[in-house]
């Protein structure tokens, strides 16, 4: 009684201490996270609109700053202390004009997208333009930059935009989707046929369709597993027939055999042990019996 006891209580103990842990697991999971400022603008006379992150390079970060018309960038793990501006005026001058990264002028540029080649590009709102920065240290404008507002789809100046969109780079399609909010549309701009290549995206061979490749290989493979099967089928099914007519012509042939068998056993005499002692006794009485009489 005494040891039901003690495993009872053992067993309500371990209970009650797994519901004190969930309760606490519960209850820092409803704190929340952490949150620490890696760099403040306000110290620093920065207004920080849109950043983008390269985790594997090192954990380098590049930021938009408003108020300067300017790109900036920095690493994760310093701060503000690795910050350096890679494009835009040097004084925060506003403007529109492409060409070397330092000479470049924007107006309050209000987002930017890295895309797998490490081209930068920035959505230039007032100057109604999607501009590139590229790896070489280049910015051009590759739509927009009319100096006029509208919906227009074309290429290059031909296309429009209102004073309020941004945009983001899509690794699948590589392209760049534009949230163009003024005019409540969702804009696309494939980058191959800016770039003439598209960077991180195996191009696909001329003149190849993937997909009926393997449609038709399939194809081909279904059918000569069919095929084969037919083949094997067929094998079996003649072996099967074959000793099947083989049985037959042997069951005839067995019967008259034992038939004839059993005919020639009943020809041939049956032996009868006690007959031949008598007649060998005959033959040896007889034998004798001359000798004596010679």
């Amino acid at each position: 009684m005494a040891f039901v006891l003690m495993i009872k209580g053992l067993v309500l103990t371990s209970l009650l201490a797994l519901m004190i842990a969930a309760v606490t697991v519960t209850a820092s999971d409803d704190e929340g996270y952490v949150v620490e400022t890696v760099l403040d603008g306000n110290k620093l006379g920065l207004s920080v609109y849109s950043i983008n992150a390269d985790v594997e390079n090192g954990g380098s970060v590049v930021a938009l700053d408003v108020s300067k018309n300017s790109l900036l960038t920095f690493l994760l793990s310093q701060g503000s202390e690795s910050m350096k501006q890679i494009a835009g005026s040097p004084e925060g001058k506003a403007g529109y004009r492409d060409g070397h990264a330092g000479e470049a002028l924007f107006n309050h540029p209000k987002n930017l997208a890295v895309d797998d080649d490490n081209n930068i590009y920035i959505a230039d709102p007032k100057n109604f333009a999607i501009r590139k920065l590229s790896k070489t240290g280049f910015v051009t404008t590759i739509a927009g930059g009319s100096n006029k507002t509208g919906h227009a789809d074309g290429k290059g100046q031909e296309a429009t935009f209102s004073n309020d969109f941004a945009l983001t780079y899509v690794r699948n399609c590589c392209c760049l989707l534009v949230a163009d909010h003024g005019n409540r549309m969702i804009r696309k701009i494939p980058l191959s046929q800016v770039d003439g290549h598209c960077p991180g995206v195996i191009p696909k061979a001329p003149g190849r369709n993937i997909l009926g490749d393997v449609t038709l290989y399939l194809t081909v493979f279904g059918a000569g597993v069919v095929l084969g099967a037919g083949v094997v089928l067929t094998i079996l099914a003649f072996k099967g027939r074959s000793m099947e007519r083989r049985f037959q012509n042997r069951a005839p042939a067995s019967a008259d055999n034992n038939q004839s068998r059993s005919e020639g056993d009943m020809a041939t005499p049956l032996l009868n042990p006690a007959a031949d002692i008598e007649q060998a006794a005959d033959r040896d009485y007889h034998l004798r019996h001359a000798k004596r009489s010679c």
